[in-house]
């Protein structure tokens, strides 16, 4: 019982990101190892714990790190003492309207040019309320340069369909990001659920 405790001290601990203490207890107690863990070929930034448990070797991985590189929210729920990690379904595609009034979507820009547009957003098996949307577009030198926050009541529709309006300059050659953030609490973190990226070439 006291190993399950210390586990899951180290698991909440995980999603407030204050692990290293008590991660490095944990580490004592089970005589495990820290391990590196690649998700999608990025290392984590917390090492997790490899033990041998029950005379079987078991990794215990950092919750909050697992779900950022996911792109998922997750949460503690004290009652049940169970992490949640919860991955929408999110599409993300870009749209501009020409002088004749037809829309295309579009992947690329030319430097130095002015266009408005649309970010088109589709989710689906959300799982939980929706208490805040925010939308970034970030410069190829990491900049944000557009910003929009929209907020909501915690509904739960099984879909949820958005369409952003956007007027902006793009200013640099390279790669520009759209990035989709979520809340399902009105006082929580904003989880990054979706990025879709598009290039401005020279002239």
């Amino acid at each position: 019982m006291k190993a399950k405790r210390v586990i899951i001290l180290v698991l909440a601990l995980a999603l407030c990101g204050a692990t290293a203490a008590y991660a490095d207890d944990a580490y004592d107690y089970f005589r495990g190892r820290k391990v590196q863990v690649s998700v999608n070929g990025q290392l984590l930034k917390t090492n997790a714990l490899l033990a041998v448990v029950d005379n079987e070797p078991k990794a215990y991985l950092p919750a909050r790190d697992i779900a950022d590189q996911l792109q998922a929210i997750v949460k503690w729920d004290e009652k049940t003492q169970t992490v949640h990690i919860i991955k929408p379904n999110v599409h993300i595609w870009l749209m501009y309207t020409h002088k004749d009034g037809s829309s295309r979507a579009f992947g690329k820009v030319e430097q130095g040019s002015k266009l408005d547009f649309q970010i088109f957003v589709q989710m689906d098996n959300i799982r939980t309320g929706i208490h805040g949307l925010r939308f970034e577009i970030v410069d190829p030198y990491n900049n944000v340069v557009y910003e929009n926050e929209k907020t909501y009541n915690g509904r739960n529709d099984a879909t949820e369909w958005l369409q952003v309006p956007v007027s902006m300059e793009f200013r640099y050659v390279g790669a520009y990001r759209v990035k989709m953030y979520m809340k399902d609490d009105p006082k929580g973190d904003y989880f990054l659920l979706s990025e879709k990226v598009f290039d401005s070439f020279s002239k």
